[in-house]
């Protein structure tokens, strides 16, 4: 049997970016395991989003790490960031200028409170009475593309389904795929909306499961829309963003695991009708021209979710054996970071 290091289970942005983290690291043999093709999960149906407005700590400290990381990877390796701002929507002006203050607390570059005026002199387009944070460094990228740069240094095997891990003496000794078996030190759980399966192989309880999230593709005569995000209550918040001069994606975003979860293998891609009625019925009243925007398709992915609602970036009770997972519909934004956590987890437990 070949011998590796670091053995990563998912080529999804979170094993990408772990394994491009241990390499910079110094570590040498790491493989990445895919059981179908790099970004071939959620990572291909995201949205792409790179944002920074957000008003809790952790998440704004790690978002702000990712951002930064992007930025080099468009600069070293030619991954597309388009940046064109966001906007997080908010009736409660207090809120934002707290989180103005955090973000310059943590060394942010950019950000500003804009009022409802401001709003509609910097986004003509918005219909909005509320004040906003504008975060104009924010913008986004391409899922597969991101993760085939983050994957660039690292040996990748594709369509290497893992259905085994070997355990000796309480540790990791290996693992098996259909084609046969690989020695290695560690392994990295970041198998997004399989991540349970995965770890049940290693007799790790790993409470992430996949939700199904709809993404809508509207059509526009011109636009020059930034990312738009406002919550609408109980979790949820509508997402907009230009996508070139004449399309918006437009969707729901929400971490509650009130629902079923879905079969990742298994799963409605196409748009459900009543998510269509409703987005058109939010975008007509939140773009002045919503209502002449048309339907062009869309469709639908997975959140990876974990039970409490945060990612999971932990050492297991099976030495050697991690988890980076339950990157909700964040992974894009946060991937970068935490990818880079867990590597030097790695490397302080293995």
């Amino acid at each position: 049997m070949s011998g590796y290091d670091v053995v990563v289970i998912g080529g999804g942005v979170a094993g990408t970016s772990c394994a491009y983290h241990l390499r910079r690291l110094g570590v040498g043999g790491v493989l990445v395991l895919e059981r179908s093709s790099l970004a071939a999960g959620s990572s291909s149906r995201s949205t792409g989003f790179v944002e920074t407005a957000y008003r809790e700590r952790r998440r704004v400290e790690a978002t702000l790490r990712s951002r930064r990381i992007v930025e080099e990877l468009a600069s070293e390796r030619g991954v597309p960031f388009v940046r064109c701002g966001k906007l997080l929507l908010g009736p409660d002006r207090a809120a934002l200028e707290a989180a103005l203050v955090l973000r310059r607390e943590l060394g942010a570059p950019d950000g500003a409170v804009l009022s409802a005026d401001e709003v509609g002199a910097v986004v003509p387009e918005l219909r909005t009475g509320a004040p906003a944070l504008w975060c104009e460094g924010d913008g986004h990228t391409d899922g597969p593309l991101l993760c085939s740069a983050l994957a660039r240094d690292v040996e990748v095997r594709q369509g290497a389904e893992v259905v085994g891990i070997t355990i000796a003496s309480g540790r990791i000794a290996g693992v098996t795929t259909r084609e046969g078996g690989l020695s290695c030190g560690a392994v990295v759980n970041a198998a997004g909306a399989w991540a349970r399966q995965i770890g049940a192989l290693a007799g790790v309880e790993v409470p992430v499961d996949g939700y199904r999230r709809q993404v809508a593709v509207l059509e526009a005569e011109r636009t020059t829309l930034p990312i738009v995000a406002e919550e609408l209550g109980g979790g949820e918040v509508l997402y907009l963003r230009g996508e070139g001069e004449r399309r918006i994606l437009a969707g729901l975003h929400s971490e509650t695991t009130a629902e079923q979860p879905a079969d990742p293998d298994d799963f409605a891609e196409a748009l459900d009708p009543a998510f269509e009625a409703r987005i058109a019925e939010l975008v007509s009243k939140r773009l002045v021209r919503g209502a002449s925007l048309r339907l062009r398709g869309g469709w639908a992915g997975l959140y990876p979710i974990a039970a409490d609602g945060e990612p999971i970036v932990a050492a297991t009770e099976v030495g050697g054996f991690f988890v980076l997972a339950g990157l909700g519909g964040n992974g894009i934004q946060l991937a970068s970071a935490l990818g880079e956590e867990l590597a030097r987890l790695v490397l302080e437990r293995a």
